[in-house]
Order: C-alpha cells, then structure tokens, then sequence
C-alpha cells in the first residue's frame, strides 16, 4: 500500500499513533549501528503532535538504541499546526528539548502562513 492509501484511515482511526510509536522505535533500532555521520528525518502527524506520550517515546527509542538526539530531525507540515496549536508547539519544544531538530515540510504547497515562520522555532524550513 502506498501511504497516501493507509496513512489518512490510520490517522482517522487514532491507529497513528501506535504506528507511529513502532516506527520511531523500529527506525532508531534499525539505523543506531549504521556506519557514517548522517541524520535521520521521521515525519509526525497532527494526531502524534497531540499524544502526551510522544516524548517520551522517543526519548526511550533513543535510549534503547543509543542514537544520537542530535542525528534527529522530526518533520511536520502546516497541517499539525492547524488543531491545538498549543499542544502541538510544546509537543515540538519538548522534542527539541532532548536534543533533535524540528522541520517545516512542504511549506508553501497548499495552505501556508509566514506567521508559523514567526511564532514557531524551525530548525530547517522545506
């Protein structure tokens, strides 16, 4: 299935974010003793934004794997920012508390705002 087939139902669902759990801790595990100095991107969606324990996922995904925070970079679109934009934001504050970097993706296709540029610390901009 291509994710445009699954990914809508499994957000509608709320089945996103356990997915999204396994693949944090699947990709960390997986790439923690891959050779050479590069960085890992994980997309999050609107409704893993939302979940109280997103954080803490991925604070025990890197523990387990050893992975480097650093190396991190999550990727969200406008979308995330547009329901519970409070929630979202402290969600990203937290996540680049540990040590990873947060990205703007697909800004400027669709529905875009200089103000998310403004209110928002991005730490790359797609």
């Amino acid at each position: 299935l291509m994710p445009g087939d699954f990914l809508p139902i499994a957000e509608e669902s709320g089945l996103i974010v356990a997915l999204g759990d396994w693949v944090i801790h699947r990709a960390l595990a997986d790439v923690a003793d891959w050779p050479g100095d590069f960085r890992l991107a994980l997309n999050l969606s609107p409704s893993q934004t939302r979940s109280n324990h997103l954080v803490n996922t991925v604070d025990a995904a890197l523990a387990a794997s050893g992975f480097a925070a650093s190396r991190l970079e999550f990727e969200i679109t406008e979308h995330v920012l547009l329901h519970d934009a409070a929630t979202a934001g402290a969600t990203l504050d937290r996540l680049r508390a540990l040590g990873a970097d947060i990205a703007l993706d697909d800004f400027g296709t669709g529905y875009s705002s200089l103000s998310y540029l403004r209110r928002y610390r991005f730490d790359r901009v797609k």
